[in-house]
């Protein structure tokens, strides 16, 4: 039986950073990786862009190509997990190969959701969130003219961007009343939605799909939607994106606590000895919010990561929380949100809070919207140029500093020179 004493499942950017934070600390024991992919370490984030051309596959990859044997990892690739035994700390592949372990990270990232729509099994439907799912969508382009995609969230615009760069007529069904709603403010994504519209796609929000139907005269082969309201769209591709969920089967199969995602202590730590969870799989705490939940945030899976590979190795290491944060380019308009970014937002905490925005949108593409709370920054959204104060924005929110000193200068360019000292020092050094 082959044995590790750091065994990772899950090749995903948390995969990476535990290995990378093992390998700083422990340059001598073993480390396996196992990944039912057989891709090198290539970022998810980037499957559209590969999509239109803009990249290649090794240019999707965040780490060289010798990164396993430099770093002395063994890189099980294209090898699935299937059964997890705490007790006796082995796991099962597949293939019907053992391996123990010492340390065991689950970095299994997450899963599409695809909800049991009549015709969802059609020839031509696809998901969007894997390398697997863009080269099919990719094998299928050849024979694809118009498009639906079912879900406005950030995959799902990203696959309608791709599809309508290619040239496709594409059509986006939303079934909340806005697109982007979980990243984005009304206004955000009013103009988000602006940019599409102007380059053709056609924008339905507030409706759900309520059937995927066949191609007439052609069995078993995607033709197009069926809406709530009756109105049929032809469509030669349907991509399903109404959402992420964690995987974790796995970790629930083996008697671990699993809630929405697996739940860990601030070390990354199930409730298995010996056994770590990070990434998309896990669970995590908004130091905003307060709340506790699945949060699929690419910053966050990496020093969720680093935090469960320091712990593995025997450094103590505890986390403060996360910070919901993303970002966009839409059309070549950068957006990002972070923390709140919408007080009414379902699950945003009641409080006594303060908003401050600068909307030029219309008129040089400039957007900036900061939220206080208790004086302090809980969130904001940036677009256009205003993304440029992002760096500043976020280090202000992680340090909980007070805007009393500042707060007059917070819209504009002088918001840094404006800052304490000390910090304002931290803050041009990048610290």
């Amino acid at each position: 039986m082959t044995h590790y004493h750091y065994l990772i499942v899950g090749n995903s950017v948390a995969g990476v950073g535990a290995a990378e934070a093992i390998r700083e600390l422990d340059r001598e024991r073993s480390v396996g990786i196992i990944s039912d992919e057989p891709y090198h370490t290539h970022s998810r984030a980037l499957i559209a862009f590969y999509l239109m051309g803009r990249l290649t596959k090794d240019g999707m990859n965040y780490r060289p190509r010798d990164f396993y044997q430099r770093l002395n990892i063994d890189a099980l690739l294209g090898r699935r997990a299937v059964q997890i035994s705490p007790d006796a700390k082995q796991l099962a592949l597949e293939d019907g190969e053992e391996i123990s372990y010492d340390q065991l990270l689950l970095a299994t990232g997450g899963k599409a959701i695809v909800p049991p729509l009549p015709g969802a099994k059609l020839e031509g439907v696809f998901t969007f969130q894997s390398m697997a799912d863009v080269e099919a969508v990719e094998e299928a382009l050849s024979g694809c003219r118009q498009a639906v995609v079912i879900g406005g969230g950030l995959i799902g615009m990203q696959a309608a961007e791709a599809l309508c760069e290619l040239g496709r007529k594409v059509t986006v069904v939303e079934l909340l009343p806005r697109i982007l709603a979980p990243v984005l403010d009304q206004t955000a994504s009013t103009y988000t939605a602006s940019l599409f519209e102007q380059r053709g796609v056609r924008m339905i929000t507030g409706i759900g799909v309520a059937e995927i139907l066949e191609k007439p005269g052609e069995p078993g082969k995607v033709g197009g939607v069926k809406l709530s309201t009756g109105e049929e769209i032809p469509a030669d591709m349907v991509i399903m994106s109404v959402g992420v969920a964690p995987r974790a089967d796995l970790a629930k199969a083996a008697g671990l606590n699993v809630g929405r995602g697996i739940i860990t202590d601030r070390s990354g730590t199930t409730s298995a000895p010996g056994i770590y969870a990070a990434g998309d799989c896990a669970e995590g705490y908004n130091r905003i919010t307060g709340a506790t939940g699945p949060m699929p945030i690419l910053p966050r899976a990496y020093t969720g990561g680093r935090l469960a590979g320091q712990n593995m190795a025997g450094r103590q290491a505890t986390s403060a929380g996360d910070i919901a944060m993303n970002a966009s380019h839409f059309f070549g308009f950068p957006t990002m949100s972070a923390g709140i970014h919408d007080t009414t937002a379902p699950g945003v905490p009641a409080a006594n809070y303060e908003i401050i925005t600068d909307t030029r949108l219309h008129d040089d593409g400039y957007y900036q919207k900061i939220i206080l709370r208790d004086d302090k920054i809980a969130g904001f959204v940036l677009m256009g140029s205003a993304v440029d104060r992002a760096g500043i924005m976020t280090g202000l929110m992680k340090e909980e500093l007070p805007t009393a000193g500042f707060r007059d200068k917070l819209m504009g360019h002088k918001a840094l020179i404006s800052l304490p000292d000390e910090l304002r020092r931290q803050r041009l050094k990048g610290r």
